[in-house]
């Protein structure tokens, strides 16, 4: 989201978390640390206390059209996207699951999971988050853009929310753009029908926050993946390039 702040450049540090990250992944060889050069000047330097948070929404049409989910609470909501293929990890399923185990949610609400990838819905199926969600009444989706860009389930009705990370007018394939949130709000808000503020849950509904372990391991299913071309040999992806481009130009001519 460098570019919606005026960045041009955006570079995040490589650390311990990611070093975890590729581990989980069997790609821990390929990871290396990324720091600041020295002596490098920093412009602006901004601290967060995470215990002063609170949750927050952005509202249409623009990511930084932000206010407290407390300042919009009570407004209904037609729609629940939660994912894409942009933000969302394991943990952000996950807790959703949790939120909504043993209950169902509200019968005008449009409950839609994107899960980012085929691996997320492997691991998802393989803990028992998939059928929480299905049995809270969640519609699963192919993993990939889907709402984001306006691509299937898109509803005609006011007040969407989403935790992907765009919200400009048009994006989502709707004339009314959809609010933007954190998977706790968006699923606290589809349980309820309305914006609802994910910590009052327990007062409403007795549900308490769950609390995400991240697993140390993963399945990790490459058996679907087709493997980049080695330089100067002819693979298939090659083979299939080829076909896709003598194509289109059979098709100009």
């Amino acid at each position: 989201m460098g570019t919606e702040m005026g960045a041009t450049t955006t570079v995040f540090p490589s650390d311990g978390e990611i070093r975890d990250f590729m581990k989980r992944q069997e790609r821990e060889g390929e990871w290396r640390e990324l720091l600041p050069d020295k002596g490098a000047d920093t412009i602006y330097h901004d601290e967060i206390n995470p215990s002063e948070l609170e949750p927050m929404i952005a509202r249409s049409s623009s990511p930084g059209n932000v206010v407290k989910v407390r300042d919009v609470a009570g407004n209904p909501v037609h729609q629940v996207v939660i994912g894409s293929s942009a933000n969302p990890g394991y943990r952000d399923f996950w807790v959703v699951s949790k939120i909504v185990d043993g209950k169902t949610v509200h019968p005008k609400v449009s409950f839609d999971i994107n899960p980012t990838s085929r691996q997320v819905t492997e691991n998802l199926a393989d803990d028992g988050a998939f059928a929480r969600l299905i049995k809270a009444g969640a519609r699963f989706h192919q993993a990939g853009c889907m709402g984001c860009i306006g691509m299937g389930r898109r509803l005609l009705r006011k007040n969407q929310l989403r935790t992907m990370p765009r919200n400009f007018p048009g994006r989502s394939g709707t004339l009314d753009d959809p609010h933007l949130c954190s998977p706790e709000t968006a699923a606290a808000s589809a349980l309820t029908g309305e914006i609802t503020d994910p910590r009052d849950l327990e007062k409403l509904m007795g549900i308490s926050y769950p609390a995400f372990q991240q697993p140390k391991t993963e399945n990790i299913n490459r058996e679907l993946l087709i493997s980049p071309a080695k330089t100067g040999t002819k693979s298939s992806w090659k083979r299939t390039e080829y076909q896709v481009n003598s194509r289109i130009e059979s098709v100009a001519k």
